[in-house]
C-alpha cells in the first residue's frame, strides 16, 4: 500500500504544516490583546427618573496608557461608535463624541484618536407614560486600540447604570 516514498513524502508534508501551523499561531499571538484596552462607566445627571423628564446620560471612557482609539470622525480609520440600550419609555438624541486630537503616524499622516480619558454624553427623555419601577441603561461602545503602528481587534467595552422611574411629585 504505502511505499518508502510515499511515506517520506507523508513525514515532509506533516512536517511543513506543523512548521507552518506554528509560525501561523505566533504570528497571530503578536495581535491579540490579553485584557481590553477601554473600559468604560455611565453616570446620569439625576438621581431618579421621572415620567416626562429630560436627562443628561454620560459615558466615561478610559484608554489604557500607551494606546489610542479612533475618535468618532469620518478621517479615523476605525471610528469609535456608541449604542445605548434602554427599556421602552426611555429615549436617547445620537450621542455627543469630543474632538479627537490628531496625531502624526510613521507615514506623516495625521489621524484623529482618544488617549486616555474622554466623555461622550446624550440627552435622553422619559416618556409621559414609561412604566415605574426599576431600569437598567447599558452602553456599548466599539473601538479599535493601536499601541504606536500595531492595532488590535475591535474590541467592545460595557457599562450600565441601574436607576428607577419614580412618580412624579
Amino acid at each position: 500500500c504505502y511505499n518508502k516514498t510515499n511515506m517520506r513524502m507523508f513525514k515532509l508534508n506533516l512536517i511543513t504544516l506543523i512548521a507552518v501551523l506554528t509560525v501561523a499561531g505566533s504570528a497571530s499571538a503578536q495581535f491579540v490583546q490579553a485584557e481590553p484596552v477601554v473600559s468604560t462607566r455611565i453616570f446620569i445627571s439625576v438621581d431618579r427618573l421621572r415620567p416626562g423628564d429630560r436627562f443628561e446620560l454620560a459615558v466615561e471612557a478610559v484608554v489604557k496608557n500607551g494606546h489610542h482609539v479612533g475618535s468618532h470622525d469620518e478621517n479615523a480609520a476605525y471610528p469609535a461608535s456608541l449604542k445605548l440600550d434602554a427599556p421602552k419609555g426611555i429615549t436617547f438624541d445620537g450621542p455627543v463624541f469630543p474632538k479627537g486630537e490628531r496625531i502624526a503616524f510613521a507615514d506623516g499622516e495625521k489621524i484623529p484618536v482618544y488617549e486616555g480619558k474622554f466623555v461622550i454624553r446624550a440627552n435622553g427623555r422619559v416618556a409621559k407614560d414609561a412604566r415605574l419601577g426599576a431600569v437598567k441603561i447599558i452602553s456599548k461602545l466599539e473601538t479599535q486600540a493601536c499601541s504606536g503602528d500595531t492595532c488590535f481587534p475591535p474590541e467592545l467595552s460595557e457599562s450600565s447604570v441601574e436607576t428607577e422611574i419614580a412618580a412624579t411629585g
